[in-house]
C-alpha cells in the first residue's frame, strides 16, 4: 500500500477480524474446513497458516478480548490448549509452509502467545528475514515478543531493534528504527516511550524523516508530529503541526485525541512553555519499565 503495508497482512487481518464474530459452532466448522483444505493442498503455505489460525481463533473465543484478570481459569485452559495445537501444527508443517514468510509471521505471533523460548523466536525471525528482508511484519512481530508485557523489557526491545536495523535493506536506514519504536509505543509504552525506554530521539527523528520522505502521507506526517511532541522537540513539533493544520489524523493521537492534539499545538506555539514529559524514575531507568501486571491478550 502507499504506507508500505503488505497486502497479504491486510488479508490475514481481515480474516482474523471476521473470526472474532464467529460463534463456537462456526469456529469448529472453520477448523474442519481449513484442515481439509490443508490436506488437499498440502504444498500451499497459506492453507497451513489458516488452519493454525483457525485453531488459535477457537481458543481466543473462550479467552475473549478483555484484560487477563477478567478471564476465568477454565477459559485459560482452553485458550492455551488451542494456542499450543496451532503452534505444533505450524512447526510440523514448517518444511512446506515456511516457503512463504506468511508462515514466519504467524509463527512469531504464536511464539508470543505461547511463550516459546527466545532462541526459537530468533531462529524463526532470522530465517524469515533471510528469505524476505524487506518484510516489515517480521520485524514488527518479533519486536512485540520482547515487550515488557510479554517476554522482555526495555533493554530487550532496544537490543532487538538495534540488531534488526543491521539486517534490513540499506534503503530502510533509520526508518526501521523509527517504525519499530513507534510500534513499541503504540503497543505498550504509550506516552512514556521517551522516558521508559532506551530510544534515542536523534536517531528516531532521523528515522521519522526518512519514513515520511519515502511515504509522504498525511498519516505518516501525523505520526512524526506526535513523536516530536511527546519527545519535547518544540521546533520540529511546531513546524509539523503548522503544516498539518486542520487535517489531523485523530487515530494517531489517541487516546484522548483532541485533547492531546490541542495540548501539543498550544505547547508548540508558546515559547515560554516548558516540556511536560514525565521524568524517568531513578530506580527504573533502563529497567523493566512499564511492565503490565496482568496477562496480555494475543
Amino acid at each position: 500500500t502507499s504506507s508500505v503495508a503488505f497486502k497479504m497482512t491486510l488479508v490475514l487481518d481481515a480474516i482474523a477480524e471476521a473470526r472474532r464474530s464467529f460463534t463456537e459452532a462456526r469456529l469448529l466448522q472453520d477448523i474442519e474446513r481449513t484442515r481439509v483444505w490443508a490436506k488437499e493442498h498440502n504444498t500451499a503455505p497459506l492453507a497451513h497458516v489458516l488452519h493454525a489460525g483457525a485453531l488459535q481463533a477457537y481458543g481466543g473465543y473462550f479467552r475473549g478480548d478483555g484484560f487477563a484478570n477478567t478471564v476465568p481459569p477454565q477459559a485459560w485452559k482452553v485458550y492455551e490448549e488451542y494456542v499450543r495445537k496451532g503452534g505444533a501444527y505450524l512447526l510440523e508443517n514448517e518444511g512446506v509452509a515456511s516457503k512463504s514468510t506468511t508462515w514466519h509471521m504467524w509463527a512469531l505471533i504464536t511464539a508470543r502467545a505461547a511463550g516459546w523460548p527466545r532462541d526459537v523466536v530468533q531462529r524463526i525471525f532470522e530465517a524469515g528475514v533471510a528469505q524476505s528482508p524487506a518484510d516489515f511484519t517480521l520485524y514488527r512481530h518479533a519486536m512485540e515478543y520482547f515487550l515488557p508485557k510479554w517476554h522482555g523489557d526495555a533493554q530487550a526491545v532496544d537490543g532487538f531493534i538495534r540488531n534488526a536495523i543491521t539486517r534490513a535493506p540499506s534503503e530502510y536506514g533509520m526508518e526501521l528504527y523509527a517504525r519499530l519504536y513507534s510500534g513499541a509505543g503504540e503497543l505498550h509504552f504509550g506516552r512514556r516511550l521517551y522516558s521508559d525506554t532506551l530510544v534515542d530521539w536523534k536517531q528516531m527523528k532521523e528515522g521519522l524523516e526518512l519514513w515520511y520522505r519515502r511515504f509522504p502521507t498525511a498519516w505518516n506526517k501525523n505520526i512524526f508530529a506526535y513523536h516530536a511532541c511527546i519527545a519535547a522537540d518544540k521546533p520540529a513539533a511546531k513546524r509539523l503541526l503548522d503544516e498539518i493544520g486542520g487535517d489531523a489524523e485523530w487515530q494517531v493521537w489517541q487516546p484522548g485525541a483532541k485533547a492531546t492534539w490541542e495540548t501539543c499545538v498550544r505547547w508548540a506555539a508558546e515559547p515560554e512553555a516548558e516540556p511536560t514529559a514525565p521524568p524517568k524514575p531513578a530506580s527504573e531507568q533502563g529497567q523493566r519499565a512499564g511492565r503490565a501486571e496482568s496477562r496480555p491478550a494475543a
